[in-house]
């Protein structure tokens, strides 16, 4: 029996595809997104992100450390109800 890693790794991302989404619908508050390299992180947070920033980019990093007030304003014309920003 051979297992197909590729397949195994798209039904892990529907599942937490799934979780994220009923999260932000029930609390609209903050999820934290975390796990070994290459497993989807970035694909699932864009699925649902506005404004997009990554800890290991040197300019989102930047901007988080700044405080939450220059993040709103970074993110606030892309802003929807529907579209949280999401940082990893």
């Amino acid at each position: 029996m051979s297992i197909n890693i590729p397949d195994i790794a798209m039904k892990i991302q529907r599942i937490y595809e799934k979780i994220v989404k009923a999260h932000l619908a029930k609390y609209r508050q903050m999820v934290f997104l975390s796990g070994p390299r290459q497993v989807g992180k970035t694909t699932l947070s864009k699925i649902f992100a506005s404004c997009y920033l990554d800890w290991d980019n040197i300019d989102s990093r930047s901007l988080i450390l700044k405080g939450p007030a220059t993040v709103y304003e970074k993110a606030a014309s892309k802003l929807t109800p529907e579209m949280p920003v999401v940082a990893f």
